[in-house]
């Protein structure tokens, strides 16, 4: 499996995937459809929402590609704003 087992403060932990969560319950998702539409267990997504471990780089990738939103995000629930400049000439 692809998950990086996290070793840091309890207080941090519990915050870690704060944005996953958050990006979770607006999508109006249960926790198993959540873990079925990335191919985890429903402890495993669990995991990833209160900071236990972090999916490695695929399953970050996939849970951005599916919330539509930045890598970032799922960290920190905060959609990055777009300056404007990235496509520029």
């Amino acid at each position: 499996m692809e998950t990086l087992d996290m070793e840091m403060d309890p207080r941090r932990s519990a915050t870690a995937m704060r944005g996953l969560r958050q990006l979770r319950r607006a999508a109006g998702m249960k926790l198993y459809e959540a873990a079925e539409a990335v191919g985890v267990t429903r402890q495993t997504f669990y995991n990833w929402e209160c900071g236990v471990s972090v999916p490695g780089p695929n399953l970050l990738y996939a849970l951005s590609r599916m919330f539509d939103c930045s890598i970032g995000t799922l960290f920190d629930g905060r959609e990055e704003e777009d300056d404007g400049t990235a496509d520029e000439g």
